[in-house]
């Protein structure tokens, strides 16, 4: 689905990123200059890499297991 989630860059900045929706779990997005400084007092930032972990819900209620049933349904009526 994708969406937004606040990142803590190495310099302790709290940043928001956007994951693309269809984003799978292991994808690797690239921050450009958010990364260590290049060299000693240097002003120049390499990239910071962030790996998106997805995670499925655990002990679902009853009535969430149905919901993610239901929405299983859909995606193979689709595929037919």
């Amino acid at each position: 689905l994708g969406g937004k989630k606040q990142v803590i860059t190495l310099g302790g900045k709290t940043i928001n990123i956007t994951i693309p929706e269809g984003t799978d779990s292991g994808k690797i997005l690239r921050l450009k200059d958010l990364g260590f400084p290049t060299s000693e007092n240097s002003k120049i930032y390499g990239d910071l890499l962030v790996r998106i972990k997805v995670e499925l819900p655990q002990n679902l209620k009853k009535e969430e297991k149905e919901l993610f049933k239901k929405l299983a349904s859909f995606r193979s009526k689709k595929n037919i």
